[in-house]
């Protein structure tokens, strides 16, 4: 009985600490060269979760973020800086975002909004 309690706790701290890769893992799991990752943390993007200085280790979740400011360096055509800074903008933007009953397609129509002149 007390193995069986043992090992359903050690199931519940195992899920709740982080899973954390080194700087090779991640960026296998981005699809990038380990540079980029390394120039992400310089840049603040990322940051070291544990590990040392020469091996930092980060969350496994993290090759998210690194894929999104990727993606948002290509289809922007931004430096590395104006990635990062985009992908907090994003970010930033998409957690702050009130629930809303108004469509993506509406908010991108070019018509005017009332009680202001063109």
């Amino acid at each position: 009985m007390a193995s069986a309690t043992r090992k359903a706790r050690s199931a519940q701290l195992t899920r709740r600490t982080p899973r954390l890769v080194a700087v090779e893992a991640l960026a296998r799991d981005a699809g990038v060269h380990p540079e980029i990752v390394l120039r992400f943390v310089q840049l603040g993007l990322l940051e070291p979760r544990g590990g040392t200085r020469v091996a930092p280790l980060f969350r496994a979740q993290d090759a998210f973020v690194v894929a999104r400011a990727m993606r948002l360096r290509r289809d922007l055509g931004v430096n590395y800086a104006g990635a990062v800074l985009a992908s907090r903008k994003v970010y930033d933007d998409s957690c702050a975002m009130p629930m809303c009953s108004v469509s993506p397609m509406e908010l991108t129509a070019s018509k005017p909004v009332s009680g202001t002149s063109r």
